[in-house]
């Protein structure tokens, strides 16, 4: 498992869980999830690619489409560092 599979198996079930402790719509209660309650860290940058491909693809069939939140790590370049392999 990787690329974000414990986001998307998570991803229903909180928001599920917020749908009915708040009243939020689907759509509503994926973009709080999203915002407030999930959260990844990845090494390689192409495996948070993956990851974040996953999670919208999730949060998308869960809520319809919707312009996911991108927090102020995503915004900035850079944001993961890259594995160097060192030879010897």
């Amino acid at each position: 498992m990787g690329s974000g599979h414990f986001l998307v198996f998570t991803l229903p079930i909180l928001a599920r869980l917020r749908m009915e402790e708040e009243g939020l719509s689907a759509a509503a209660a994926v973009a709080a999830v999203l915002r407030d309650n999930l959260h990844g860290l990845k090494i390689d940058e192409r495996c948070t690619q993956f990851a974040a491909f996953n999670v919208a693809l999730t949060a998308w069939r869960l809520g319809g489409y919707q312009p996911l939140p991108v927090g102020e790590r995503t915004r900035r370049r850079g944001h993961c560092p890259r594995h160097h392999r060192h030879d010897p």
